[in-house]
């Protein structure tokens, strides 16, 4: 599955009451979800770009959702784990 990547990513929120009168709708915030991104599309572009492909770009956005249960964290662990399986059988056919 070489075009995208899964990931579940589990984030607890700290917040001052400091923090939330300075802040700014443009600005990205320690340990938000961009940030976080951010770092990780960051680390692996130097890598990728090194060892693999000097032309590596990543899309710009990334698509995030918010988990409400426990069955829903389950649903999407199981579709993580199943579909490099997936994409091989539709390659396939």
């Amino acid at each position: 599955m070489p075009n995208h990547f899964h990931g579940l990513i589990s984030i607890i929120p700290v917040v001052s009451a400091d923090l939330l009168q300075k802040r700014k709708p443009a600005r990205l915030y320690p340990d938000s979800l961009g940030s976080i991104m951010g770092q990780f599309k960051a680390a692996c572009t130097a890598r990728i770009r090194k060892e693999v492909k000097p032309s590596f770009q990543w899309q710009e956005r990334f698509r995030d959702q918010v988990v409400h249960s426990e069955k829903q964290l389950n649903d999407l662990r199981e579709y993580i784990e199943l579909n490099p399986h997936r994409w091989e059988m539709k390659r396939q056919s």
